[in-house]
């Protein structure tokens, strides 16, 4: 491959045994790539990088607020009216080139919402808010849904109190929500409502020919 940078005027005039680029303040013609880093080409703060895969071709790294070949355009994710985001309700932003190489955008919206920026509710599942005790209702379907429940609370439409929240089982136990109050499984070794003592395994002569010492859920 050969390179000539010749400057002409305002702009310069790279050519290669592949393409010709021509750049200045505005994009000329489109490339796939481009050729040096020096100097740089890439506008509004906008970094020249190397590529490692495509020997002797380089391209720009940009900021999050321009886009284009050279970073010569205002990324339109980020032109519009007022602080929020450009999608509303959680829509996501994507760029898209328009006529003439001019970036566009457009919003793909979550379930829920539509309209070019998200901005028109669709009725789903989750407007009669079937999620109770502070629960979150979240959208599976515009027809289905699921809650995530408060601390305290579980089932379905999050309407049972969970007993088992504030861990009332100890020592490894499994604890078990049984209507208005709850059961503890107790792991091997201990005993009790909520598996708090220590269970004497010596009582049961374990020890056939040796002296039993209980220990802390166990015994020696």
């Amino acid at each position: 491959m050969w390179i000539n940078n010749v400057k002409k005027k305002d702009h310069w005039i790279i050519t290669t045994g592949f393409f010709l680029a021509i750049f200045a303040g505005c994009l000329v013609k489109e490339t796939t790539g481009l050729i040096s880093c020096s100097p740089s080409p890439c506008k509004n703060g906008g970094m020249c990088i190397s590529s490692p895969t495509l020997k002797g071709e380089s391209f720009c790294n940009c900021t999050s607020k321009y886009v284009g070949e050279y970073c010569q355009h205002l990324n339109p994710c980020h032109t519009g009216k007022g602080p929020g985001p450009r999608c509303q309700n959680g829509g996501s932003c994507q760029v898209k080139v328009g006529p003439g190489g001019i970036p566009g955008f457009e919003c793909r919206c979550p379930l829920g919402f539509s309209a070019s920026l998200c901005e028109i509710p669709i009725a789903n599942s989750c407007d009669r808010r079937p999620c109770d005790n502070g629960g979150t209702c979240t959208l599976i379907s515009l027809e289905s849904y699921q809650c995530a429940c408060a601390p305290g609370f579980t089932g379905e439409d999050c309407k049972k109190q969970d007993h088992c929240a504030s861990m009332p089982c100890r020592n490894g136990a499994e604890c078990i929500s049984v209507g208005d109050s709850y059961h503890c499984k107790c792991a091997p070794g201990f005993t009790g409502a909520s598996c708090m003592e220590d269970q004497d395994e010596c009582k049961s002569n374990p020890c056939r020919y040796g002296k039993c010492h209980n220990t802390h859920g166990s015994y020696a």
